[in-house]
């Protein structure tokens, strides 16, 4: 389903500013992809209604896991400002 995706928005990070945009961006009806480290937060996402993508948002290859060339936009939510691309 990952590869199918198209105008979707990547949410990087899944703290609690990236679950409230997760929140947010369903309720306008928008697919969101959550690229984040943490494997162990894969069924929050999904109960999210999100699809995940376990990667660095630092890596091309992960970003490109996500659909980064067949997204809308990239929001950058981790905890600090380091960890944003």
């Amino acid at each position: 389903m990952r590869d199918e995706l198209d105008h979707h928005v990547i949410v990087v990070g899944f703290g609690r500013v990236g679950q409230a945009i997760v929140t947010g961006l369903g309720e306008l009806g928008r697919q969101c992809v959550v690229l984040d480290r943490n494997a162990d937060r894969q069924d929050e996402v999904r109960a999210a209604g999100a699809i995940e993508v376990v990667g660095d948002a630092t890596s091309e290859d992960d970003l490109r896991k996500a659909g980064i060339d067949r997204a809308d936009a990239l929001i950058a939510a981790c905890d600090t400002d380091a960890e944003n691309p």
